[in-house]
């Protein structure tokens, strides 16, 4: 692994170093899990992945293969630790939105570790306790309608870009891939991104949506319930 790359893991909760430095001795950078690309394909996780930089859409697969729900991931996430110690194997549709790099954490490498060192359990715990605030929030937005559905995906993409002071965030981001994640149709997307494009929200470029204000879209979200994860308080701030 690269310096940088270990400098910019921020890990879910307080660990030991000597468990860092163990983590790190098995974690495989890669932009690529198993058989599915982040160009698109189903994942079946065995193992975590940590998100270093881009941002992926993931969609929870049922067994007739019908989207479930899909959620954004984006830097500092962490994905898969619940699939470490289950014979479960979780399909998962994955795609690529901002180019990524990823570190890779085989199932079969964390398990050994956590025999060797239980403090490993800790950090698999809160990888997940970390993420699930992510996942209830995905479920409770599918709950609301279409417009909301867009505006919460547009803001949590603007929350996972890069910021530079005085750029107005940018999301590259096709309509189908925004449908994807909204569980909402491609024509819908368009009528919403067209509406929000009228109020002067947003400005829609071909595979890309630029945020003109951000506080404006922000307060289109004042009606949904925000419990677990608000990606407002990243944006705005």
């Amino acid at each position: 692994m690269a310096t940088g790359e270990i400098g910019a893991i921020e890990w879910p909760c307080e660990l030991t170093q000597a468990l860092k430095d163990a983590l790190i001795s098995i974690a495989q950078p890669t932009n690529q899990i198993g058989e599915a690309s982040t160009h698109g394909g189903i994942w079946t996780v065995k193992g975590v992945v940590y998100v270093v930089s881009g941002t992926v859409k993931l969609c929870l697969m049922s067994q007739d293969a019908s989207n479930l729900m899909g959620a954004l991931m984006g830097p500092h996430d962490w994905v898969g630790a619940a699939s470490v110690d289950n014979d479960t194997n979780f399909s998962v549709y994955v795609e690529e939105v901002e180019p990524v790099q990823l570190l890779y954490f085989p199932a079969n490498l964390v398990q050994k570790l956590c025999i060797e060192k239980p403090e490993c359990y800790k950090w698999l715990f809160h990888c997940i306790s970390r993420m699930q605030p992510k996942w209830f929030q995905a479920k409770l937005t599918s709950l609301h309608d279409k417009k909301l559905r867009v505006v919460y995906a547009l803001m949590s993409l603007a929350s996972m870009s890069p910021k530079m002071a005085g750029v107005l965030p940018k999301i590259r981001i096709s309509q189908q891939q925004l449908s994807d994640v909204c569980g909402v149709s491609r024509p819908r997307v368009n009528g919403v991104l067209k509406s929000l494009e009228g109020e002067g929200s947003i400005q829609v470029s071909r595979g890309a949506v630029q945020i003109l204000d951000t506080a404006k879209l922000g307060h289109q979200l004042d009606d949904l319930n925000l419990t677990f994860h608000d990606p407002r308080a990243v944006v705005t701030r």
